[in-house]
């Protein structure tokens, strides 16, 4: 069954040029969030947290940063995909095991 994923939200349509541009005011000085926000119609806590590098935005996306690097996830993702092209799909807690077991193996520090 094909199914269409319909937004439910207007979060984050505004364009990351606009964004950067109205950050790059309220730094300057030349507008306050406040007003930044009415005139590029952002909201004024996105603005802030963009100003004063809140909740370390490292991520282009909405939502909470990934936990293993976009190179690693892609590649996993790609393994995952052929696994299910053949018969051998994975349950949520098999690829968390999967995920899991990486992280030991390479040490990498868990931020949780």
């Amino acid at each position: 069954m094909v199914r269409n994923y319909v937004r439910k939200t207007d979060r984050g349509t505004y364009p990351k040029e606009k964004l950067l541009e109205a950050v790059e005011r309220v730094k300057n000085g030349d507008l306050s969030a406040y007003r930044a926000s009415i005139e590029y119609g952002i909201p004024r806590a996105t603005i802030v947290a963009r100003v004063y590098d809140r909740y370390g935005l490292k991520s282009n996306s909405l939502g909470r940063g990934t936990f293993l690097p976009e190179a690693i996830e892609e590649k996993l993702a790609k393994h995952l995909h052929v696994m299910e092209k053949y018969g051998f799909g994975l349950t949520r807690v098999e690829i968390m095991e999967l995920v899991g077991h990486y992280i030991a193996k390479n040490q990498i520090d868990n931020p949780f």
